[in-house]
């Protein structure tokens, strides 16, 4: 829903220029309106997307005599924030919402922060005392980024925003290697730029101007799932209810706008769970089109199982978007343009095009499946042994496998496992072997937790939910579409790590919960799927075309001269994500 750029310190009247600037290169973010407060110390664009009250009155930045506050996202739970607080409000905007619980909760804000159900990213200015507060969601769903200049802190929703101010952008190689041996990025503060940083999730950054240098810095955390408690439940019946009530009434509040909103729908369990729980007469019996991307004459494409769906529910109103390969080449550079990295895989490209024309159909809201395997427990290859690890500890050896053993084992002893197997998998690539040193741990072990909800943590917010969620923000932003993930409803992953592991897997297969709970709304044939398919594209055809003998850039050779170019050629995957950061190099670096 939106995107803002701005300036906090000393003396920055003279950045007001900077300021427009950084605005206009991500309008994309909210064609519908632009506005800015310029301040002594403080100085913000906002571009809109206007989603929920489309009157001018809740544009933004919001603001009065005290208080200034942009923010991109939605809270979902406006309307039960307004039944508990009455405010005083002059819009029905859940930015005035926010705004009021922001004030509020001036001296407390992980306390107020905590009673939000949404996704954002917002900026908030007390004009008094010069405190900035910038904040972000418990997933980190909407992006925010900072960096300093001189004296000056600078933040926006898109690291291009900030290179309006800070000029020429730096590698970050540690990004760069977890990128490119682990698939990860956007776990930590860091970015694949030197000296530009995003917002954690779950936290918050407050800056306080100082009498010399840049403002001073204190980071907060207001929420974390590893400490949500153990819960033992005797009646599984109880469990079930509870659950299909909590999802039902996540899919409910995500449907609050005043645009028509849709739904993606791949035929995989998650988007079909979405869809049919807002078509199904047995749940909330409401109208929606989807969107479903397919390949024609592909063994892999997943239309039959989407048809399924759309025969059982009249509510539907099915769109089928096909995606040819000129198509993928057409858009590749944009779609790394919009992404600010290099990409794993085709997918997301293919994601960029679904969005593309789902903004040609019109639409600005849609609904997905995204966090579905993180919540739940969908990646059974992973968490079927960490599963069997737990059971091990109790001496139960079902599905004992290697895997399991190796599962059971310490996390410190499992990261160097893991660091042995990168040296043996990917050395090759590398020809200097120290970098493979900037390689993060990949495993975390939470104190009080079983090995399984440590994983799902860790998937949640280390391993892939976090690069998921920068590639659809980005994607559907480029096209000003904002989407809504109801599992990423803060409610359900508490609910899921209170639980024993045997509501997550059980018979060896994952996400036994939803499907218990939503057996009678999805079609069977969607429900006993085995194979385990992400947001689907045929890369592998695809992937002929990518030729690293392309790669006769002397700059990219000599800032990347540890890459071991004539090995990486022989690997797909690898040459797949070295052709990416060559292009992502070219859009952002060597320029």
């Amino acid at each position: 829903m939106c995107g803002f750029s701005g300036v906090f310190g000393k003396n920055i009247s003279h950045m007001k220029e900077r300021v427009e600037s950084s605005n206009r290169v991500i309008k994309h973010r909210g064609p519908d309106a632009t506005n800015f407060y310029f301040g002594d110390n403080f100085s913000v664009g906002f571009n809109r997307l206007k989603i929920i009250d489309l009157s001018s009155a809740a544009d933004q930045p919001f603001e009065n005599d005290d208080f200034v506050l942009v923010f991109n996202g939605e809270i979902y739970n406006y309307v039960e924030l307004q039944d508990k607080f009455r405010f005083d409000l002059k819009t029905k905007s859940d930015t005035e919402i926010l705004f009021n619980v922001l004030k509020k909760f001036k001296n407390d804000i992980k306390e107020g922060l905590n009673l939000l159900d949404g996704m954002f990213a917002f900026a908030f200015y007390d004009k008094k005392s010069n405190v900035l507060i910038l904040g972000r969601d418990r997933f980190g769903v909407k992006p925010l980024y900072y960096s300093f200049i001189g004296d000056a802190l600078v933040f926006g929703s898109e690291i291009k925003s900030l290179k309006e101010y800070v000029g020429k952008l730096k590698v970050n190689h540690r990004a760069v290697m977890n990128f490119l041996v682990n698939r990860s990025f956007d776990y930590s503060e860091e970015t694949f730029f030197e000296k530009i940083y995003q917002v954690k999730q779950s936290s918050f950054l407050e800056f306080h101007l100082s009498e010399g240098g840049a403002p001073e810095q204190k980071e907060k955390k207001y929420w974390d799932l590893s400490f949500v408690e153990k819960r033992n439940y005797n009646d599984e019946k109880s469990v079930i209810e509870e659950f299909r009530n909590l999802f039902l009434n996540a899919v409910s509040i995500r449907l609050r706008s005043d645009v028509p909103v849709a739904a993606l729908l791949s035929g995989g369990l998650d988007s079909s769970a979405v869809v049919a729980a807002v078509a199904s007469p047995k749940a909330l019996n409401n109208k929606i089109t989807t969107f479903s991307a397919v390949y024609k004459n592909d063994p892999l494409d997943e239309r039959h199982f989407a048809e399924s769906l759309v025969k059982q529910y009249k509510n539907i109103n099915p769109v089928w978007v096909e995606i040819e390969q000129n198509d993928f080449f057409d858009v590749l550079e944009k779609t790394i343009y919009h992404q600010e990295t290099p990409i794993a895989d085709g997918s997301m490209v293919a994601h960029f095009l679904l969005m593309k024309k789902i903004n040609e159909n019109g639409t600005k809201v849609v609904l997905t499946g995204q966090g579905g395997d993180e919540i739940l427990g969908g990646y059974v290859q992973t968490f079927l042994p960490a599963d069997s690890a737990d059971k091990i500890r109790n001496l139960n050896f079902e599905n004992f496998s290697r895997k399991s053993l190796f599962h059971s084992l310490p996390s410190f002893v499992k990261n160097i496992g893991r660091a042995v197997y990168i040296r043996k998998r990917y050395g090759r690539f590398f020809s200097k072997k120290n970098k493979l040193n900037l390689i993060d741990n990949f495993y975390v072990h939470f104190k009080r937790k079983t090995i399984l909800n440590s994983y799902l943590i860790n998937s949640l917010f280390y391993w892939s939910l976090p690069g998921f969620l920068h590639y659809d923000d980005r994607n559907s932003m480029a096209f000003s579409i904002e989407t809504r993930g109801p599992f990423l409803d803060y409610r359900l992953a508490e609910f899921m790590i209170s639980l024993p592991n045997d509501f997550k897997i059980r018979d060896g297969a994952g996400k036994w919960l939803l499907k218990e709970s939503l057996k009678d709304l999805i079609p069977s044939d969607i429900l006993n799927r085995k194979e385990k398919q992400g947001f689907y594209a045929p890369v592998d055809r695809w992937n002929k075309n990518i030729f690293l003998d392309s790669l006769v850039d002397k700059s990219f050779k000599k800032e990347f001269n540890y890459l071991n170019l004539q090995e990486i050629q022989k690997d797909d995957t690898m040459k797949w994500r070295v052709y990416t950061l060559w292009l992502w190099y070219k859009l952002n670096i060597n320029i």
